[in-house]
C-alpha cells in the first residue's frame, strides 16, 4: 500500500523514532482489538502430537494461514536445530535446560524437543565448539547414537506482525521453550499413494533432473509427510510429474506420487 510507513535500513536514528511514534500512535495498542471483528484475520488451530506446534496451512475454520512480515527485521537462531533421523527415540533423560555435548568438545542447552510425522528435532542455544553428526549427542546419562544425527541448522527467521496466543496467553516471538518463530517456507508439494519420505530431512536439497549440477529444480527441504513437502527454497521450474530426488539419501519421490507444487510470496504462511 501506498501509505505504509517502513523503516528501513538506510533510515537515521531519528528517522525511526519518527516512523516508530506515527505508527504508534495511528495503531494504538492492538491487543485492545475487536477480534470478532476482523474474523478473517484471526486463525484458531490445535496443538496436537501430531503437528508438533507447526501452524501451516488451513486452521479450524478452513481458513488458510498467511501473514505480514516485517521488513528488514530477522531474528537468529544462532544455537540452531539439530536434526534427526525418522523415528529418533529421545532418551528420557533429555530434558529442557539439560547441556548436551560430544566428544569433540560440542557442547549446547536444550530448549525444546519437536516430533512432527516421526522426525524429531532439538531446538538448543549456547552453542559452543563445532558440531558434529559423526559424533554421539549425550545429556551425561542418555545418548542419541551418532547413526541417527542429520545435522544441525543454523539459520534466521523473519519476524511477522502477527499475535500468537496459546490458551488465551499470548507467546512471545523469540526461541525460547514457550515462544514461537516463523518457518520459512517457499513452497509446498502435494504427495499421494503414501511415498516412503522417512529419508527426506529437514535441511536435505531435494531436485529434479539428470544430476544436482544440472538440476531443472531444486529445493532445500523442510519437512516431509506421506501427503505433504515443504520447502525453505525454490529454483528453476518444477514439473509436476517429473521424479524429485533427494541428494542427501539417494531417495526419490516418483512423478505418480506427487502433484504441482504452490510457491509462496514473500509473506507468512507458517508458525512453530
Amino acid at each position: 500500500m501506498a501509505n505504509e510507513i517502513k523503516v528501513l535500513k538506510s533510515n537515521t536514528l531519528e528517522e525511526l523514532r519518527q516512523k516508530t511514534n506515527e505508527v504508534s500512535f495511528d495503531l494504538g495498542d492492538n491487543s485492545q482489538l475487536d477480534t470478532t471483528r476482523l474474523s478473517d484475520k484471526v486463525y484458531t488451530y490445535t496443538a496436537t502430537t501430531a503437528n508438533g506446534g507447526k501452524f501451516i496451512g488451513n486452521d479450524s475454520n478452513s481458513d488458510s494461514l498467511v501473514f505480514s512480515v516485517l521488513p528488514d527485521v530477522s531474528l537468529d537462531n544462532t544455537g540452531g536445530y539439530i536434526i534427526l533421523k525418522d523415528s529418533t527415540s529421545i532418551p528420557a533423560s533429555f530434558a529442557v535446560g539439560d547441556t548436551l555435548s560430544q566428544s569433540g568438545g560440542y557442547s549446547c542447552t536444550l530448549v525444546a524437543i519437536s516430533t512432527v510425522d516421526g522426525k524429531p528435532k532439538l531446538l538448543v542455544k549456547n552453542s559452543s565448539g563445532t558440531f558434529n553428526s559423526g559424533q554421539d549427542f549425550t545429556d551425561g546419562t542418555g545418548t542419541i547414537a551418532h547413526a541417527n544425527i542429520v545435522r544441525q541448522i543454523s539459520e534466521s527467521y523473519n519476524v511477522a506482525a502477527i499475535r500468537v496466543l496459546k490458551d488465551s496467553a499470548e507467546l512471545v516471538q523469540d526461541l525460547s521453550q514457550n515462544g514461537f518463530h516463523v518457518i520459512p517456507l517457499a513452497g509446498s508439494i502435494p504427495l499421494s499413494g503414501s511415498p516412503d519420505v522417512s529419508e527426506f530431512h529437514e535441511g536435505d536439497f531435494v531436485y529434479q533432473g539428470n544430476s544436482v549440477n544440472t538440476a531443472t529444480w531444486s529445493g532445500t527441504l523442510y519437512h516431509a509427510s506421506s501427503t505433504l513437502l515443504t520447502v525453505k527454497t525454490v529454483n528453476g521450474s518444477f514439473n509436476a510429474s517429473t521424479v524429485i530426488k533427494n541428494s542427501s539419501t539417494s531417495d526419490t519421490i516418483t512423478g505418480s506420487n506427487h502433484g504441482n507444487i504452490t510457491n509462496y510470496s514473500a509473506d507468512g504462511f507458517g508458525i512453530e
